[in-house]
């Protein structure tokens, strides 16, 4: 009779070299069966600073520890990363409002009587807090799965705080910890004057 070694290991981590302005980044979950890997988004988003890479988990202290941490207990506990497939996931962030900021302060250099060389710095700043998210496209193996999936599994609403406990159905979005985008640009001005 033959024998045959079977592995199968669950991880979490972040992609670091997907973040956003903020410098939050996506949680992934890894699945290896014997040596083949799979990974997949779990739809949330961490500061990177807040990642402890050894233990898989995010860091006491942080707003989000208690339900991303919960959440990855939970799907240890139910065996639920029993997903052998490749998934593909395209999503977009709308609603909310953009705030901004907009600041400029510039000096003057006389050189002579028709020569004045003036500097100029501009910097403005944009906060953006999405009020919802939706999956745009959603592969499995090159199969497109979004039309099969209920409004729950593809759209969600950003909320300050996300109870797990809580069921939501399927016709309804699902819940994720708000996040804001921040954009930002610092210009300098220099110029010359010509008196004539």
């Amino acid at each position: 009779m033959g024998k045959s070694n079977q592995t199968f290991t669950v991880m979490f981590f972040v992609k670091k070299n997907w973040r956003n302005d903020n410098g939050h980044g996506h949680v992934y979950q890894r699945i290896t069966i014997n040596g083949e890997q799979a990974a997949f988004s779990i739809n949330r988003i961490v500061p990177l600073i807040s990642w402890d890479v050894r233990k898989g988990l995010i860091k006491p202290k942080f707003k989000e520890t208690e339900e991303v941490n919960s959440f990855i207990e939970v799907t240890y506990t139910n065996g639920s990363a029993n997903i052998t497939s490749e998934s593909q996931e395209k999503y977009r962030d709308y609603g909310g409002i953009a705030v901004g900021a907009q600041a400029a302060a510039g000096t003057d250099f006389v050189l002579n009587d028709r020569f004045t060389l003036f500097g100029e710095i501009q910097a403005d700043g944009i906060t953006y807090s999405p009020k919802h998210g939706k999956y745009t496209e959603f592969k499995q193996n090159g199969t497109d799965l979004l039309g099969t999936r209920t409004v729950n599994q593809n759209e969600w609403n950003y909320m300050k705080v996300v109870d797990n406990s809580k069921r939501i159905p399927g016709d309804q979005p699902s819940e994720q910890i708000k996040h804001s985008y921040q954009f930002g640009n610092v210009g300098l001005v220099i110029g010359l004057k010509i008196n004539l």
